[in-house]
């Protein structure tokens, strides 16, 4: 099933691909062209976005957070435990670098007035060790701005950002070193 989702900023019509999977629904976002992040001079902010996207499970014993930052040039797998400090989980940090397809596909998910007019947190994140996710995007130029919801769930606007955020987020951790 296909909607259609105007994007506020862009006043695009977008894909909503609810029944195909992320890197065709990243295809098809490229051909439908996204939304071009534009800074106060006109010129592309997508360059300086740093997109992270975590999960985290508060009652844990071993590797309970991890998180993937993405920016134009590499990919960073941040893999650690509550336990601080621990000889028996250390952080591990996973480097990789980025394909210029990968992040352009991301970065069409990316609406800044969208997601600034979200609110922090959405449901009831890590109750009863339900565990957490987030999204966080750096626009380039001031605070970050996250979003914090319930794992597995998903918020209304950001829908094919969580997905893709998600997709990348589990091919980092089965390519990296903690398995």
């Amino acid at each position: 099933m296909n909607v259609m989702h105007e994007s506020p900023a862009c006043g695009k019509r977008l894909p909503t691909l609810l029944s195909v999977s992320w890197p065709v629904a990243a295809s098809l976002a490229l051909l439908f062209g996204g939304c071009q992040l534009l800074g106060s001079d006109g010129t592309s902010n997508r360059d300086r976005l740093v997109v992270r996207s975590g999960e985290s499970f508060g009652f844990c014993i071993g590797y309970c957070k991890r998180v993937l930052e993405i920016d134009r040039f590499e990919e960073r797998l941040v893999t650690s435990t509550y336990l601080v400090p621990s000889t028996d989980y250390p952080t591990i940090t996973d480097t990789f670098a980025t394909p210029p397809q990968k992040w352009d596909s991301l970065t069409l998910f990316v609406d800044e007035t969208t997601f600034r007019r979200l609110d922090s947190v959405y449901g009831c994140p890590d109750c009863a060790d339900g565990g957490s996710e987030w999204v966080e995007i750096d626009f380039g130029g001031g605070d970050p701005v996250r979003v914090t919801f319930e794992y597995g769930g998903s918020v209304d606007g950001i829908e094919d950002l969580i997905g893709y955020a998600r997709q990348l987020r589990r091919a980092a951790i089965d390519r990296g070193t903690e398995k």
